[in-house]
């Protein structure tokens, strides 16, 4: 599993800014016309990333997804390719 910060980001806010409060000493502040949502998103990620981890550790084999028996089908395809894409993005690999 990749390390990143623990788990448990809590969004603060108001109605100008937000803030991801990641633990002491760690902190970030959004800003911006969609602050909240993306503050809510970014305090998320850890646990986000620790699911597609999960769920391509877990759900998919070598050769396919279990449930589907060899090989995968084009939209299993993409979505694994995507979520490969979106752990490489978060961990810097």
């Amino acid at each position: 599993m990749t390390q990143t910060t623990d788990h448990g980001w809590t969004v603060l806010g108001n109605g100008y800014k937000s803030a991801i409060d990641m633990g002491a000493p760690s902190s970030a502040e959004v800003f911006g016309p969609n602050h909240a949502a993306n503050a809510r998103l970014m305090a998320a990620a850890p646990d986000l990333l620790a699911a597609l981890e999960s769920v391509l550790r877990f759900c998919v084999t070598p050769s396919g997804f279990p449930d589907k028996g060899k090989g995968r089908t084009e939209c299993q395809q993409i979505a694994f390719d995507l979520a490969r894409t979106a752990i490489a993005k978060a961990t810097g690999a």
